[in-house]
């Protein structure tokens, strides 16, 4: 299994729209994928609740089978618009991918 994590620092506002109304369009974006891309095996999107200095405003945990579900995904028309969206409401982003001992799905 690969897991796939994403986390994204947002602007203070941008399209017009506070942090926290961006943080949930993105929200509801990539939760929306789990119904449009048959290669995601499981998808959790996290709003950050901590008050800390070190802490991101969105956390994405996702798992595909291998990388290339990984690869179809990304690659995918419904995952190309979410990723135009956030990238036009984030000031930063992390991304790390790595294998799981999980038993394939």
């Amino acid at each position: 299994m690969l897991r796939h994590i994403v986390m994204w620092q947002l602007r203070d506002a941008a399209d017009g729209q506070s942090k926290a109304a961006n943080a949930l369009a993105v929200q509801r974006a990539l939760m929306s994928l789990r119904s449009k891309i048959a290669e995601i095996a499981d998808l959790e999107v996290g709003l950050n609740i901590s008050g800390s200095e070190r802490a991101w405003d969105i956390v994405l945990v996702s798992t595909f089978k291998g990388q290339e579900e990984l690869d179809a995904y990304s690659a995918h028309p419904a995952h190309q618009k979410v990723v135009r969206l956030i990238r036009s409401v984030s000031a930063e982003t992390k991304v790390v991918d790595y294998v799981t001992d999980d038993p394939p799905l």
